[in-house]
């Protein structure tokens, strides 16, 4: 059984791997929706993917823990990290785009 110490280790790791994605996805989206990207953005998008992640793994953890099935879910985590970031572009894009 893993204990408290590597499960934060596991924890921080994932969520650095998230921030990761989150502005590597970012980036991508900017580069499709021929928005500005830079440094702060870049920053935001690292936020955003890290929180996302954080609550979803402890939404997906009280889901899995209820439905007593002990899974791996890393990849839907991450997945939903992403998702939150280039829902976030997207709802900048239309913005920027209705301000027009």
């Amino acid at each position: 059984m893993i204990g408290t110490t590597g499960a934060t280790i596991l924890a921080v790791i994932l969520l650095l791997l998230a921030a990761a994605l989150g502005i590597g996805g970012g980036g991508l989206a900017c580069l499709v929706l021929r928005q500005p990207w830079h440094a702060r953005v870049a920053v935001i998008d690292a936020a955003v993917a890290a929180t996302v992640a954080f609550i979803a793994g402890n939404l997906v953890a009280a889901i899995e823990m209820a439905r007593h099935n002990y899974e791996s879910r890393v990849t839907l985590i991450l997945a939903i990290a992403v998702g939150g970031v280039l829902v976030r572009h997207i709802v900048r894009a239309l913005r920027r785009h209705s301000l027009r």
